[in-house]
């Protein structure tokens, strides 16, 4: 009942406010882009492929309920068609020429957008390492999208705040000096590090310009952001600038298309920039380099600014000896193949293995880590026993077999490039 009281309401909102519409649009066909990504490219096969699931730490115990490889991609193919069907259904709407039936077209692209944003995050939250910047932006987005009334000013100052936190992400000298980018840019290597120092300027400062209605100011910080999102083809998969090129289409409906006259909440503004804004606040409690411990960042953007390399063994102790040997990584990305709640979750599963083993008396795990500019190791965890006292995870809170503070060289074994 409330959630058709809802639709109905953002059905009619909609049908009125034809940049809405068309952004609805945009965020359909988002979906079916991440589903597509997904079916396409070679890690999610390789990710289901392997036998143990890496499990969010608010979902211990994933393996009982994750799906078989079928019907993921049975999943991936409803988030598809979905994502379509609400393009369509917005785009019917936007065209309607009497108001009803743009209501009904609008509502049912809605209840369609909701219900493919549901599948897909049953998809993503099935495993750890299917986790992407693209993921975050286009579910804050959504989720604005379809619960705030009015949200069309929410919308676009949450597009500036992303914009904004991460360029905070990225004031150290891995990304200012472009050691931090997976790939080279299409332009000469000596002009890298200046642009790099100028994406923190772009992201911070002109972001704002987004929200100028000056059609000078305005074009000519649009155009600067879509030539980066374009430039950023050469170094990251092709779904995250795709979906950002979207997303910039709600600024240029909103000088396309008025916003019809109406009350807007200013608590609702508030609410959704603070609490977006505090989660990106939440990596500043925790210790140590947080770009090599993790902690706090899995309610914050999640953005390529380090480039990590690290080494990651057990110690395994049986009656007849002691035997150490690296733990093999996953083909992922630098962030998550560094990451201690990846050690964890794979220790955990090392312990089911060698429990089998009457020989085995314990495990023990270690994490050595550093940013790719940098010459030490940085030891993130050096955990003993961890069979017989196996490690939790506290999402908001320091978890004690996290050491940020240690270092020392070392140089045997190596992840990352």
């Amino acid at each position: 009942m409330l959630a058709g009281t809802v639709f109905n309401a953002r059905g009619a909102e909609w049908a009125r406010d034809k940049a809405l519409a068309s952004y609805g649009a945009v965020l359909g066909l988002a979906h079916a882009l991440m589903a597509v990504h997904w079916t396409l490219t070679r890690h999610f096969p390789r990710v289901l492929s392997q036998g143990e699931p890496i499990c969010w730490p608010f979902w211990e115990g994933c393996e009982r309920a994750r799906a078989r490889r079928a019907r993921h991609f049975g999943h991936l193919r409803r988030v598809f068609c979905l994502g379509v069907a609400a393009a369509w259904f917005f785009v019917r709407s936007l065209r309607a020429s009497d108001l009803n039936a743009s209501s009904k077209d609008a509502r049912r692209a809605g209840i369609v957008l909701a219900v493919a944003a549901g599948v897909f995050a049953l998809s993503w939250v099935q495993d750890f390492r299917f986790r992407q910047s693209q993921h975050t932006t286009l579910a804050w987005q959504t989720a604005v999208f379809l619960a705030v009334p009015r949200a069309r000013a929410v919308l676009k100052g949450l597009v500036v705040l992303s914009y904004a936190w991460a360029s905070t992400l990225k004031f150290h000298v891995e990304w200012l000096s472009g050691a931090a980018l997976y790939g080279n840019l299409w332009m000469p290597q000596a002009l890298v590090p200046a642009a790099c120092a100028y994406v923190v300027f772009l992201e911070l400062c002109v972001s704002w310009a987004l929200l100028s209605k000056r059609r000078w100011l305005f074009w000519a910080a649009f155009a600067q952001f879509a030539a980066l999102h374009v430039m950023s083809f050469a170094v990251i998969e092709y779904s995250y600038p795709l979906l950002m090129l979207g997303v910039l289409w709600l600024f240029v409906a909103d000088r396309r298309w008025p916003e019809p006259p109406g009350p807007r909440s200013k608590r609702t503004r508030a609410a959704v920039w603070g609490t977006f804004s505090a989660c990106q606040l939440v990596p500043y409690a925790f210790p140590g380099d947080v770009a090599l411990t993790g902690e706090g960042r899995l309610v914050a953007q999640h953005m390529f600014d380090a480039h990590a390399v690290c080494e990651r063994r057990v110690t395994v102790h049986r009656t007849t000896g002691v035997t150490r040997f690296p733990i093999p990584s996953p083909d992922l990305q630098p962030r998550i193949v560094c990451d201690p709640l990846l050690l964890m979750t794979q220790v955990k599963h090392l312990c089911e293995q060698l429990k089998r083993d009457p020989e085995f008396r314990d495990l023990d795990a270690f994490l050595a880590s550093r940013r790719k500019t940098s010459t030490k190791m940085t030891t993130v965890v050096d955990a003993k026993g961890v069979c017989s006292t196996p490690l939790t995870y506290d999402v908001f809170r320091h978890n004690p077999w996290i050491l940020p503070e240690r270092d020392e060289v070392i140089g045997r074994v190596r992840v990352g490039p």
